[in-house]
């Protein structure tokens, strides 16, 4: 299984996606498709209902994307299971992206 760590201290969001693209060519490059339906089987193992399951494949590719302004957390952390990551993996790519939102945050707040 590849390694599905966040990276240590990400500095933005382009860390994160810089990361998140080195975990999916890690895991043989799935398709942007197979990823959709990836995190829809995801999804419905957690009990989510169908009709809030499916992302858009758009929105899938879009995560992978540097230059985002913003990144949602539920969709990163689907994506990192998808790819082979547990839920410990998926804890730490939530804290990730906690801390950089709270930097963000800080530094748009200064």
């Amino acid at each position: 299984m590849p390694d599905a760590s966040p990276p240590p201290a990400p500095g933005g969001w382009d860390d994160l996606t810089g990361r998140l693209r080195d975990l999916r060519a890690a895991g043989g490059s799935p398709s942007y498709a197979d990823l959709v339906r990836r995190v829809d089987a995801v999804r419905a193992a957690r009990g989510v209902p169908p009709h809030e399951r499916r992302p858009g494949r758009v929105t899938v590719y879009d995560a992978f994307r540097d230059g985002r302004t913003r990144l949602d957390v539920e969709l990163l952390a689907d994506l990192v299971r998808a790819l082979g990551g547990t839920d410990a993996d998926a804890a730490a790519w939530r804290g990730a992206h906690a801390a950089v939102a709270a930097s963000l945050t800080r530094t748009s707040a200064g």
